[in-house]
């Protein structure tokens, strides 16, 4: 929704936010379900680096606490001729010179920062409101790194319902293989490109070299107001009952190959090589791109809201010719909480 101008003022004033405002878009990338890429007021990486809030209209009177329908200019409020384009921006991104309040373009259009948000195109009379720090968060696909176990994927954000390291109530679930051992240290990349540490308190890697099968799953807690990303959804994929067996469209979050599009089949078989062998797994095809190393805790869902959820990415058939796989297993979430009720008097998604 965009305001209608009532009168000349408000329609240049339209005119110059709908500019900034599309630059601001186009130069946008976020991942995951959901993603903001197009939407104003979040929190990302803006041109150059510029941590940028949002694009809007602001008053040129001292800042005050705005509502987010009087910064887009949306809500039928009428925008007075002292309204003007407003960049809102991360303090951190002005340096320890950040001015107070909001202040013409012109006083911050020599700093480093004021040289990335030219991309902008700003008008002469633009505003920039230094606020923040903006929160580190993580998100489903960032990567999820240990010095004992390499590189994973953050998977699916829970609630967690018990006292953590963190004290923040909030975590998410991966792989054990990509993870060490309970008490240990994973560190995660924010989408505003911040560092996060978060500490594993639950890790089961009864798959590894195990006949008869197992999981592979552990839990991350985060600091309070480190998760972002959290998925509106309709519970555990149940399993098929066929056959026939549907195929049926999954998408997945991976740090490594990214966006992933893939059907699964219904059959719920163990799957492994040497190493691991995984329980009740989907088994991916017509994977595009198809999933590499590090991908492993990417979190798998139907494509629509409320996403059904099929579970996380555990491995894969290795790619003779390349350094990916050929075939890739999901480890069903509903069947790793049934044989690990613990884990699932934890949390809550």
């Amino acid at each position: 929704m965009w305001w209608e101008p009532r009168s000349d003022a408000e329609a240049v004033l339209q005119r110059a936010v709908q500019a900034m405002r599309e630059r601001y878009r186009q130069q946008l990338s976020f991942g995951g379900p959901s993603s903001t890429a197009g939407r104003l007021a979040v929190a990302g990486p803006g041109p150059g680096g510029t941590s940028i809030r949002g694009v809007g209209a602001g008053s040129r009177g001292p800042a005050t606490a705005v509502p987010p329908d009087r910064l887009l200019g949306r809500g039928g409020v009428a925008l007075a001729e002292e309204w003007q384009p407003l960049v809102v921006v991360d303090a951190g991104a002005l340096g320890t010179a950040a001015p107070a309040g909001r202040v013409p373009w012109t006083e911050v259009a020599d700093s480093p920062a004021g040289q990335d948000l030219q991309a902008l195109e700003p008008t002469p009379d633009t505003l920039v409101e230094a606020v923040g720090p903006i929160a580190t968060a993580v998100t489903p696909g960032d990567p999820a790194t240990s010095a004992a176990a390499g590189v994973a994927t953050v998977g699916l954000p829970v609630t967690i319902t018990v006292p953590t390291p963190t004290g923040g109530g909030q975590g998410f679930l991966t792989v054990a293989h990509g993870s060490p051992p309970p008490g240990g240290i994973v560190a995660t990349v924010s989408a505003a490109g911040l560092p996060v540490t978060g500490t594993v308190v639950f890790h089961d890697d009864s798959a590894r070299a195990n006949p008869g099968g197992g999981d592979d799953i552990a839990l991350v807690a985060l600091p309070a107001g480190a998760l972002t990303g959290w998925v509106q959804n309709a519970g555990a994929q149940a399993p098929p009952t066929g056959p026939p067996y549907q195929t049926l469209p999954v998408d997945l979050y991976a740090s490594q190959s990214g966006h992933v599009l893939a059907q699964v089949n219904g059959a719920l078989l163990q799957f492994g090589d040497q190493d691991w062998q995984w329980q009740d797994c989907w088994e991916l095809g017509g994977t595009t791109p198809g999933m590499r190393p590090g991908d492993s805790g990417s979190l798998a869902v139907g494509p629509t809201a409320p996403h059904p959820l099929f579970g996380h990415f555990v491995g894969g058939a290795v790619n003779l010719r390349g350094a990916g796989f050929t075939h890739h297993w999901v480890q069903d979430l509903g069947q790793v909480l049934a044989r690990q009720p613990g884990l699932g008097s934890m949390i809550r998604f």
